[in-house]
C-alpha cells in the first residue's frame, strides 16, 4: 500500500472517530445543555415523568382597546430527551380571560390548529379567583423543538381610576435580553394616557397623547412574578400625574 493510501485511510479514520465522538457528545451533553436554558416562563411543558421540558424563548404580544386585551403568547420548548414524550401544556390566566385559539408545530412542520372544543379553562383555588389552560399533547419527538402559540382575550379592570394589565412571567429569574424574553404591549386608551407604571422597568413611547408602544426595559432580569402594567387616562388621572 502506497504511503498517499495510508495517509488517506488514516485521516478517514480520524473523521469517523471525531464524527462518533460528536455523536456520543451531543447524545449525553443534550439534556445538560437543555436543563440550562431559560427558566419557565408564562407557561410550561411537562412530560410526562421527565417534569417541565426546557423554555427556549417567550414571546408576549398585548394589545389593549380601551378596558380589552388580547394577548398572543409565542413558545418554543424543546425535549431533550431520546424518546418522545407525551406532555401537558399549562398557562396561568387571568379572571376572566378566554382562550380564543392554540397552534403548535414540531421542529420545522407546519403550525396546526387544535379544534375549538379542546380549549378548555379550568378554575384555580377559589380564594386565588385564577384560572389555568391545560392542554394535553401527543407523543413529542426526541431532540425537537415545539412552538406553541396561545391567544386569549381579558378584561383590564380600573382600580380608583387606575387601570390594571396583568400579565403572567416568570416563575425563575430570566434575562429579558439573551433572546428568552420579549414582551411588548400596544395600548390603546380611547382618551389621553396620563400616566404609566409597572412592576417591571419599561421602555415606553408614545406615538400620540392615545397611543403608547411599551415594552421591557433592556438589560434587566425578570423577577420571578406576574408584570404588571397600571396606567391613567385623562378622564381619571390626576392632573399633575403626567411623567412615567
Amino acid at each position: 500500500m502506497s504511503t498517499a493510501t495510508t495517509a488517506h485511510a488514516a485521516s478517514s479514520l480520524r473523521r469517523r472517530g471525531l464524527l462518533f465522538v460528536g455523536f456520543v457528545a451531543a447524545l449525553f451533553l443534550l439534556p445538560a445543555m437543555a436543563a440550562m436554558a431559560a427558566q419557565p416562563i408564562a407557561g410550561t411543558l411537562v412530560g410526562g415523568d421527565s417534569g417541565e421540558l426546557p423554555s427556549l424563548k417567550t414571546e408576549i404580544r398585548a394589545d389593549i382597546q380601551g378596558d380589552r386585551a388580547e394577548i398572543t403568547v409565542v413558545q418554543v420548548f424543546i425535549n431533550p430527551h431520546r424518546q418522545a414524550q407525551e406532555a401537558c401544556f399549562r398557562f396561568p390566566l387571568y379572571r376572566d380571560a378566554a382562550v380564543q385559539e392554540m397552534r403548535l408545530a414540531i421542529g420545522d412542520g407546519a403550525e396546526t390548529s387544535l379544534p375549538e372544543a379542546a380549549l378548555r379553562v379550568h378554575k384555580t383555588a377559589a380564594d386565588e379567583g385564577g384560572q389555568e389552560f391545560v392542554q394535553r399533547l401527543a407523543a413529542l419527538p426526541p431532540g425537537q423543538a415545539v412552538r406553541i402559540v396561545l391567544r386569549y382575550r381579558q378584561t383590564v379592570p380600573t382600580f380608583r381610576g387606575t387601570h390594571e394589565l396583568v400579565l403572567p412571567l416568570a416563575t425563575g429569574s430570566v434575562d429579558a435580553t439573551g433572546g428568552q424574553l420579549s414582551l411588548e404591549v400596544a395600548l390603546h386608551g380611547g382618551l389621553p394616557v396620563r400616566s404609566v407604571s409597572s412592576s417591571h422597568a419599561l421602555k415606553a413611547q408614545p406615538r400620540s397623547p392615545w397611543a403608547w408602544d411599551i415594552g421591557l426595559a433592556p438589560g434587566q432580569r425578570v423577577a420571578p412574578g406576574d408584570f404588571v402594567l397600571r396606567y391613567q387616562l385623562a378622564e381619571a388621572a390626576d392632573p399633575e400625574g403626567l411623567a412615567l
